[in-house]
């Protein structure tokens, strides 16, 4: 397919506020314009310079003379089947490619469906946990009682994890439902086993830079995490209880609370899946 690539194209940028991005600026046929733009914006091509930068917008437009630079020549084979006998200009942007982006090692990337990419977001808070003053005791007398209006609380340290999924065609909405009010049986996000609850889910439109397939869905996750430390830190191997423990009075210290059904309050299922 002929095109020139104008003069003072590429442009580059690199900023701490918006990753690495670029511009790139076409001419080609008019008639050609959609064959294009559809193989600059498949999923697999990155700007060439930059493996991390993707497309992330093009702009077509008919040519006029004051669009070419001085100087530009442009080849008689660009007025081919084209617009007004003249060719088009394609201005195309690269942007930041979230599936490069960077994941914590504590906070391992979960496997995602081909052609998405998964993002998140992290907000720390705590609540106080009420413990009974029956089931508290002084360090240096353990037979002197313990007033009822002495602060027993606990700090439990809790974490809100926001997981945006975009580019996805498919929304697997029943399994989202399925896991909603649910715990983790299996780690996830490094998370013990019990300590993330689904808590709800979001689906809306968005749209990709395909011009021949546009329309697709972002999936917004909402969990919540409890982990609560029981054992020493300094162990290798600490433990932690979660969503479906508390402290009870006696015998004094962490157990499951089971409902009259003999289940706990949370049911346990994997979240190794969510997205595929």
């Amino acid at each position: 397919m002929p095109f020139t690539e104008l003069g003072g194209s590429p442009r580059e940028s690199f900023s701490e506020s918006s990753g690495s991005n670029a511009e790139r600026k076409f001419l080609i046929p008019w008639n050609n314009r959609i064959a294009f733009c559809q193989g600059l914006v498949s999923f697999a091509t990155a700007y060439p310079h930059i493996p991390q930068a993707r497309v992330v917008s093009i702009d077509v437009q008919p040519f006029s003379d004051d669009l070419i630079p001085f100087g530009t020549i442009v080849s008689p084979e660009l007025s081919t089947n084209n617009y007004l006998g003249q060719p088009c200009l394609v201005t195309v942007k690269y942007g930041p490619d979230y599936t490069h982006k960077t994941w914590p090692t504590d906070f391992p990337k979960p496997k995602i469906r081909g052609g998405t990419e998964l993002r998140f977001q992290i907000r720390g808070s705590a609540k106080f946990l009420l413990v009974p003053t029956a089931a508290c005791k002084w360090e240096d007398d353990e037979e002197a009682a313990v007033p009822e209006d002495v602060n027993s609380a606990l700090l439990i340290p809790l974490r809100s994890i926001q997981l945006q999924w975009d580019f996805v065609d498919d929304p697997p909405i029943n399994r989202l439902d399925g896991l909603q009010g649910q715990v983790n049986s299996d780690v996830f996000l490094g998370a013990p086993a019990e300590a993330l609850l689904f808590e709800s889910y979001e689906i809306s439109e968005t749209f990709r830079s395909a011009p021949l397939n546009p329309h697709t869905n972002r999936c917004t996750i909402n969990l919540t995490q409890r982990r609560i430390l029981t054992g020493e830190i300094v162990e290798e191997e600490p433990e932690f209880v979660g969503w479906n423990h508390d402290y009870r009075e006696e015998p004094s210290g962490w157990a499951k609370l089971l409902l009259s059904d003999d289940k706990p309050r949370y049911k346990t299922t994997a979240f190794s899946g969510m997205f595929l």
